[in-house]
């Protein structure tokens, strides 16, 4: 019986032994700083945590993650931020913070869901070693999509283009993503570029006063049917469309973000919470692997959805398509 027992009990001893031979599973270290709102971050948060945790559970690693809410303090560069494998922040506040506190450090960068301007600032090259260990996805899709979109609720017969009106900020970057939207005119739409001075420190009434000089003097040049509205936060947005909706003869045809839609904008292009989430996951996968956030070009969301005010829909004479009413998934306004 003894020896039944020894044959029995030794290829368990000798399994238990193989197992504790193996080396234990990696564990990567990532801080996700966090700005977005609640009702977004809700959404997003735990499907980035369990996306990132199910890529790298495939190659025997595991994931700890921390999460910190709102904008951060310098002194966590040299603790928490520093000693981490990869930061991630979600929302213009966070990354902007997040860059901030990492001069000066090693460590990765992955941003998400902000604004153009914002992360051209991020990526561009000033001389600060923060600056080139960023990357990340910017919060809109192509210009092509939403331009199509656009020209499909704008169809109608007449052989006239319609002359839209693109107001942008002087700054370069503002510049430079105004003149890639220009570039995609075609003979549907005549887009005009409206260009808006504002000192760094221009609060709201100066915004919406500079906004409807630069329109008023656009204007001599022909009417405008409606606005391309390239200006985004930190600037109050919503207040911006009020403004040219309510004080100019054309109504806002894009802005960006859901407040904007709100506001009175026709339409917005957002990103889908849990496909940008997953999409995060994604390139934190290859920043943790290795691959430096310098060779790893910003991107655009993968999943958008169509953002539509119906009350400007109809002072416009517009009656969107099932097929766009399908897109918006909801994100109707009035």
């Amino acid at each position: 019986m003894r020896i039944a027992l020894l044959f029995l009990a030794l290829p368990l001893a000798l399994s238990l032994v193989a197992l504790a031979q193996q080396p234990a599973p990696a564990t990567r270290r990532v801080v996700l700083v966090d700005s977005l709102p609640a009702i977004i971050a809700e959404r997003v948060v735990p499907a980035l945590e369990a996306e990132l945790a199910s890529l790298l559970a495939r190659e025997g690693q595991r994931v700890r993650v921390s999460t910190l809410r709102g904008a951060l303090g310098p002194e966590l560069a040299s603790r928490q931020l520093a000693a981490s494998d990869l930061v991630i922040s979600l929302g213009r506040g966070a990354a902007a913070s997040t860059a901030r506190a990492l001069a000066g450090t090693a460590t990765p960068h992955l941003f998400a869901f902000v604004p153009p301007t914002t992360a051209a600032r991020l990526v561009s090259t000033d001389g600060s070693p923060a600056r080139g260990r960023a990357t990340g996805i910017v919060g809109r899709l192509s210009r092509a999509v939403a331009l199509a979109m656009l020209r499909q609720l704008l169809a109608r017969r007449e052989a006239a283009p319609l002359r839209v009106g693109v107001v942008h900020l002087a700054e370069r970057h503002a510049t430079d993503d105004a003149a890639r939207l220009l570039a995609r005119a075609d003979g549907s739409l005549e887009l005009v570029p409206i260009r808006v001075a504002l000192p760094p420190d221009a609060t709201t009434g100066t915004a919406v006063e500079a906004v409807r000089a630069a329109i008023a003097e656009a204007s001599q040049g022909g009417r405008f049917a409606g606005f391309w509205l390239t200006i985004e936060p930190p600037a109050d947005v919503p207040a911006l469309v009020r403004a040219i909706n309510e004080g100019t003869e054309g109504q806002v045809l894009y802005a960006p973000g859901l407040d904007a839609v709100a506001a009175g904008a026709l339409m917005s292009l957002v990103p889908e919470p849990e496909s940008m989430a997953r999409d995060v996951a994604v390139l934190a996968k290859r920043l943790l692997d290795g691959r430096e956030p310098g060779d790893l070009p910003l991107q655009a969301p993968s999943q958008v959805d169509l953002a539509l005010n119906l009350k400007t829909a109809d002072l416009l004479g517009i009656v969107p398509s099932p097929e766009l009413l399908e897109l918006t998934r909801g994100r109707l306004y009035r």
